[in-house]
């Protein structure tokens, strides 16, 4: 399950796009969830030539400018689990998200959800679920699809 979380994150940075939303105020909360906040101010910091490697062949270096945050939640609490399928899957319904990617082995199951404002990819969420374990990755920003060629010429 890890192994497919990582590698959900290094595909949706490559992709990119929560703001500090209800849901993540919700379950930052929790004492059985873990979390994780990346700020912009973070990002800037690195710098416009900074080096951020994912993998040996994944730099977004040249995305994060782009980026308003990164947020994770995640929990093995089977009560958090449940409540928190429930909230996700009533956000995802009340939004105009589309699904990018869906990924099923066995248990694990990972989603990726976009949505736009015009051409611009403003948020990034993705759901990766298994029986014992449950995260929520989002990325909120302002990516285009220059950004993301750029990426892709560069690796």
């Amino acid at each position: 399950m890890k192994k497919i979380i990582l590698l959900t994150i290094t595909c949706l940075l490559a992709v990119t796009a929560w703001g500090q939303s209800s849901f993540y105020k919700k379950y930052a909360g929790y004492k059985e969830v873990s979390k994780v906040y990346i700020s912009s101010s973070l990002f800037s910091l690195m710098g416009d030539n900074s080096e951020l490697e994912i993998s040996s062949q994944i730099n977004v270096a040249g995305i994060i400018q782009n980026l308003d945050g990164l947020y994770i939640l995640s929990t093995s609490n089977q009560k958090v689990i449940a409540e928190m399928r429930k909230d996700f899957e009533k956000q995802i319904k009340s939004g105009e998200f589309e699904v990018l990617m869906e990924i099923e082995d066995g248990d694990d199951k990972v989603i990726m959800y976009m949505q736009k404002q015009g051409t611009l990819i403003t948020d990034l969420y993705i759901c990766a679920d298994d029986y014992d374990d449950f995260a929520i990755i989002y990325l909120s920003g302002k990516i285009t699809p220059d950004n993301i060629k750029t990426l892709i010429k560069a690796n």
